[in-house]
Parts: structure tokens; C-alpha cells; sequence
């Protein structure tokens, strides 16, 4: 509540995306006011305290419903690698409950120093987890071999579609988000392209304390990227992306957390 009454930026930013949302669907959410601002930071608090939770070794109690289970217990009966395509939305910790029911390695692409300080705290709450961070840093070569190997060994690789590298030249495909143009970046794309293996929608969202659905959808068995119409293929992806967002949000309209002005990059 602290946060909320003195964070000026991000409760103007937490109440466009609740208007864009209301104006997009206005039978999933009522028009936003004060306290459906603050309901919106509520539900970041409480997500931040679950993952500490989710990573440890038993689990805290958590109730997991698994929606696309045996699609993904499939490709990892045959010892065949998956990409994961997540989003700052709900809970992208909730991977380590397909890792453990799967018995399947998670490697969690991010960046920099915050994929290390991530891994330092993960070791520390749970030193057995299968949830792994690795270091990509934009147009690493040597990165990309390191996660095919991994997709190789029958491992998962899972990384955010809504994120931009930092400090690198933003490659963006723009699409409606919520009724507005909303730039998403290319590279998942290119690297689903260069990794040429399945990939998955996922997303882990929390019902009630303690009760989570992670839900998967397949979106291609495989990404190919034609160099003459590579932008145009890359839209027609971030679209279904967009449209797998806008249908997680309706539902879950307090679990978005890009708490910046996602619609233009400039604010990011």
C-alpha cells in the first residue's frame, strides 16, 4: 500500500493497462479505480512471496493443475527438447513444478547479472532444484550451440516473449495488444528459428493462496524464419503471442506485471 500511494509511475502505468483492458473487454474487468490499482500491486507482492516458496524444495503446500501436460510429457518421453515461451505475467517460477513432475531440466534463458543472482538465490532456497539459469547475451553464437546442446540432451529452455535485451538494438515486431499497437521484440523468434525445435506458449497462474494452473499450448512444432519474408513471419507469431496475452489478462486481469509503460518502447 506504501508503494502503491508513493510509486506515482507505476500506479499511472498499472491503471492504463487496467483502462486498455476494460476498454478491450469490458465484461472481464470493471472500469479501474484507486483500489483496483492497488489490487494490481497486491498481486505482484503476493507473487514476489510465492517464489521464494515455489523454489523451495517442498513445495510449501502449493497445488499445481497442469493444462497441456501430456503434450509436453511427449516430447519428453522421446528425449526431445521443448522451448518454453513465457511472459511477465502470472508466475514464471511455477516452471519448476513441469521440471520436477516431468523429471525434465529447465534451463532458464536471461541475462547478465540477472540470471546469476536469480541462480545464487534459487542454490541457496533449494540446491536439488532442476531449474537452471544460463546467460544469453544477444547475437552469441557460442550461447545458441550451448542450448541446442541442451535441447539435445532432451532439456527444456524457456525464456521470455515480452522482454527486450538490455542494452541491445531493439529488433521489434508490432502488433495490437489490448486494443493498441504494442511493440514485442523479435529475438525470441530468431532464436526459436536457430534452435529449430518445438515451442510452447506457458504460463503459471494463481488461482487462490496456494493453487496454481501452469497452462502450455504448443505454437509450432518448428520456427522457420524465411530470410525474404522473415519480419512478416515473425508479426504473424508475435500475434498469436499477443493473442495467448490478451486471453491469460481477461482471466487473470491483476496478474500482468510489466509495471512500465509497455505500449511504447521509448518508456520502457
Amino acid at each position: 500500500f506504501y508503494f502503491y500511494l508513493t510509486g506515482k509511475k507505476g500506479k499511472n502505468v498499472s491503471l492504463n493497462y487496467l483502462t486498455k483492458l476494460h476498454q478491450f473487454s469490458p465484461d472481464s474487468h470493471g472500469e479501474p479505480g484507486f483500489w483496483d490499482g492497488y489490487r494490481h500491486f497486491l498481486a505482484f507482492a503476493v507473487n514476489t512471496m510465492d517464489r521464494i516458496w515455489l523454489w523451495n524444495k517442498e513445495g510449501a503446500g502449493f497445488k499445481f493443475e497442469i493444462d497441456g501436460h501430456e503434450e509436453i510429457k511427449k516430447y519428453v518421453d522421446e528425449k526431445k527438447g521443448a522451448l518454453f515461451l513465457g511472459a511477465h505475467v502470472g508466475s514464471f517460477d511455477a516452471l519448476r513444478v513441469l521440471s520436477k513432475n516431468l523429471d525434465v531440466k529447465v534451463n532458464v534463458v536471461g541475462y547478465a547479472d540477472n540470471a546469476r543472482k536469480f541462480e545464487t538465490i534459487q542454490k541457496r532456497v533449494n540446491p536439488d532444484s532442476h531449474v537452471t539459469f544460463f546467460n544469453l547475451e544477444d547475437g552469441s553464437v557460442h550461447g545458441v550451440l550451448k542450448l541446442q546442446e541442451m535441447l539435445e540432451n532432451g532439456e527444456i529452455v524457456a525464456m521470455m516473449g515480452d522482454r527486450f535485451v538490455p542494452g541491445a538494438r531493439q529488433r521489434v515486431s508490432t502488433v495490437s495488444f489490448l486494443g493498441s499497437d504494442a511493440p514485442f521484440p523479435e529475438n525470441p523468434w530468431i532464436v526459436a528459428h536457430l534452435l529449430g525445435c518445438p515451442v510452447f506458449f506457458v504460463s503459471g497462474l494463481r488461482h487462490t493462496e496456494k493453487k496454481y494452473t501452469c497452462i502450455a499450448r504448443l505454437i509450432d512444432e518448428k520456427i522457420v524464419l524465411e530470410r525474404q519474408n522473415r519480419s512478416l513471419e515473425i508479426r504473424k507469431y508475435s500475434e498469436q503471442y499477443a493473442r495467448f496475452l490478451e486471453n491469460i489478462c481477461k482471466e487473470f486481469p491483476y496478474q500482468w506485471f510489466n509495471f512500465y509503460d509497455f505500449w511504447k518502447l521509448d518508456k520502457k
